[in-house]
Parts: structure tokens; C-alpha cells; sequence
């Protein structure tokens, strides 16, 4: 499992927000920004201050508790329900986190550095993808390593489920209770 998924404490600060995002929707009926600012000072960033922009999405910004200023680009799209974060650590592209509905479940990804192993104690990091994909209890996760780029995006359009993790080089699928995949070269 640890293998490909993605278990990054630094993302912790990126994907945080998202629960706060809407907060005011739930408190007082309607979308307010400053409320939403207020919470998201509260429970994020100190100096967090957010925009939102009918073209654009919504752009976050604050510094984290290890004094980085980082800015993420949100974009949601309620008719298919999916999401689009992009996340910027002191101006470097950092993170890709999607989201999509599929019929009955979830497809997501991310594109981020990752280690990918170690060599004599020393870790060894990769841009790499996440893929990870489910309906009801059956599923799949992938990871591929040393990528070039991000991959083809999912907001707003459901991937293939068939092919979501093709070509990857760590994958496990569960269908019907059945556990297959191979990770680090070992086929099960």
C-alpha cells in the first residue's frame, strides 16, 4: 500500500484547505469570502487570504508553520464533480491533486516528487504519478516513477476505467474481493 499511495506529510498543508473551502455555505446558507477567510485563518495559515475569480477558480494563499509562502489554484466544477489543485511552494510548482466522479465512485491522481527508494540510507525522489481509481469495493492504485510530466488531466472528464493505470510501474487491483498487481517487479 505504501508503495502507491501517496503518504507525503507535506501535502498535509495543500489538501487541508479543502475541508475548510465552503464552510460559510454550510453556516450561513450562502458563499462568503469573508468567512471563508476567517475559518481558513483559523485553521490553516495565519495570513491566509483567498480570492475567488469566476474564470480562474479560486486562488489561496498563506505561509505554512515551516515559513514557506505557498499559493494553490483551485479550480471545482459541480456538474461533474471534479477538482483541480495546483500548489506553488515559494513560486515552485509543487503539487497536482484531480479528482473526478465516476459512475458509482472516485477516480483521483497527483503529480508530485516523490522518494521512490534508497541508496545507503540516502532517499532517492522522482516527479511521480499517483493514480487511484474505485467503484463500491473494488478498485485499483498505480505509481509511476520518474516521470516527465503531469499526466492528462481529469477535471471535468472521467478517464477510461479500463486503462486509468495502464503502463504504470507499481499497481494493485481489487475486483471482486481479488487482489492482482505488481509492485516493485513482483507480480501477484
Amino acid at each position: 500500500m505504501p508503495t502507491v499511495s501517496v503518504f507525503d506529510a507535506n501535502i498535509f498543508d495543500y489538501v487541508l484547505p479543502l475541508d475548510f473551502i465552503g464552510l460559510s455555505v454550510d453556516t450561513t446558507g450562502k458563499f462568503d469570502i469573508a468567512t471563508e477567510n476567517q475559518m481558513l485563518k483559523q485553521g490553516w495559515a495565519n495570513d491566509a487570504q483567498l480570492t475567488y475569480d469566476e474564470a480562474t477558480g479560486y486562488l489561496l494563499t498563506g505561509t505554512n508553520s515551516q515559513g514557506n509562502e505557498l499559493e494553490l489554484k483551485i479550480k471545482y466544477d459541480e456538474k461533474t464533480d471534479s477538482l483541480r489543485l495546483e500548489v506553488y511552494k515559494d513560486g515552485v510548482f509543487d503539487l497536482l491533486f484531480e479528482y473526478v466522479a465516476i459512475d458509482g465512485g472516485y477516480a483521483a491522481q497527483y503529480h508530485l516528487e516523490s522518494i521512490i527508494g534508497h541508496e545507503n540510507f540516502t532517499p532517492i525522489t522522482a516527479l511521480c504519478n499517483y493514480k487511484m481509481i474505485y467503484k463500491g469495493t473494488d478498485g485499483s492504485m498505480a505509481r509511476y516513477d520518474k516521470v516527465s510530466s503531469e499526466p492528462v488531466s481529469i477535471f471535468g472528464s472521467p478517464p477510461d476505467p479500463k486503462s486509468f493505470i495502464d503502463g504504470a510501474t507499481h499497481w494493485f487491483t481489487v475486483s471482486n474481493g481479488q487482489f492482482t498487481g505488481s509492485i516493485d517487479g513482483k507480480e501477484f
